[in-house]
């Protein structure tokens, strides 16, 4: 009884001397949490969504270990953790979705600028931001409106399609020409876009892939998400591609496989158009080779300037910025770097002109709600 008691008094001492250094209990509610239902995986048009609050802290009382997952965060940033989330996390070599979280019981508003997943907490997603008025938050429990930048996802999803067309047009030309060859890992970063292979591949090879990537995109092809097990990948002639088990998203008892159909087929966790010819022109920009390794870059002039446009408040103070950039400094900016500063400079967050709802229209989700 004694030893009871004591340890129930060391128990209120240490959460007194919590409070008093400004700390709170969510930390602990965090490490609570069930892994978070990634919605955009199974409906990947889905723009809106509502989705409970599981918990809400300041990003300065992360794990130590998912501190270095937000490069940039201020000082006043919170996260928020929802049971389901239609944010696409940073990975898989592409960016992170951006939107807002509303509460319709306050009004509410938390800005998303960044998402993660839990390097502690396998399945959490992060979703890292501020709220448009200091010193309010959500309360566990309470619903809210999920809602990404449609736009900016759209052109994520076409970059990351194009990514993988471009991959399987590179194997069907040179996997047996090139020693070694191996598909290793890609970036859909509209300022970075490429794919990596394993072996060398010559400059010679440039022309040919392009008019693979154009028949791939010309035909028109299905581009649809399938969920396999391993007998599945075997059953298909993709041996090669099973995952290790690790891999499976928490709960899951299948990969997740993006399937270009009449092409190929890669486990990815990423959102997708629904055919090939969604992706535009995709141009074939370089073929650099270092350590045994090649990079095959691609570059999409019209996605670019989409998703300027898209951002852009005042569309005739859009263009003449554009044309004033591109006459001052046309003899200095490569195409590359012309892109990386066009798409560093819209990044933010931004509502979309009514003149472009109709590029992406919001629509209700169509998944199968989980039982929890």
């Amino acid at each position: 009884m004694v030893s009871e008691r004591f340890i129930a008094l060391i128990q209120i001492f240490t959460n007194i001397l919590s409070l008093t250094r400004g700390e709170t209990r969510t930390s602990e509610s965090v490490r609570d949490t069930k892994p978070t239902y990634l919605v955009f995986q199974h409906d990947g048009d889905c723009t809106t969504h509502s989705s409970d609050v599981i918990s809400v802290l300041p990003a300065s009382l992360l794990d130590e270990s998912d501190k270095p997952l937000f490069k940039e965060v201020a000082e006043d940033d919170q996260v928020v953790i929802t049971r389901e989330t239609i944010f696409h996390p940073q990975g898989g070599g592409q960016p992170s979705d951006v939107g807002t979280m509303k509460s319709p019981k306050t009004g509410l508003v938390f800005a998303v600028k960044s998402v993660r997943s839990s390097a502690s907490r396998a399945g959490t997603v992060y979703h890292l931001g501020q709220f448009d008025s200091a010193g309010s938050t959500f309360a566990a429990g309470e619903p809210v409106m999920q809602e990404i930048d449609a736009a900016q996802r759209l052109l994520f999803s076409r970059y990351h399609t194009a990514g993988h067309v471009l991959g399987c047009a590179v194997r069907s030309l040179l996997e047996k020409e090139v020693e070694g060859f191996d598909e290793l890992k890609a970036s859909h970063f509209p300022d970075s876009a490429s794919c990596e292979f394993a072996g060398s591949i010559a400059g010679s090879h440039k022309d040919a892939i392009q008019k693979k990537v154009d028949e791939y995109i010309d035909q028109d092809m299905a581009v649809e998400i399938d969920w396999w097990d391993e007998n599945d990948f075997k059953q298909n002639g993709y041996e090669r591609l099973i995952p290790d088990r690790k891999m499976l998203l928490p709960g899951e008892t299948k990969f997740r496989v993006v399937r270009i159909v009449g092409a190929e087929v890669y486990p990815c966790g990423g959102t997708h158009v629904h055919t090939t010819k969604q992706c535009g022109k995709t141009t074939v920009k370089k073929i650099s080779r270092s350590k045994g390794t090649s990079r095959v870059s691609q570059f999409h002039r019209i996605m670019a300037y989409q998703l300027l446009a898209v951002h852009a408040k005042d569309y005739d103070r859009f263009a003449h910025s554009i044309t004033k950039i591109i006459q001052s400094r046309k003899s200095t900016l490569s195409q590359g770097s012309s892109l990386r500063l066009f798409y560093q400079a819209s990044i933010r967050p931004l509502p979309m002109p009514t003149q472009m709802q109709t590029v992406t229209s919001f629509a209700p989700c169509s998944y199968t709600k989980p039982n929890y």
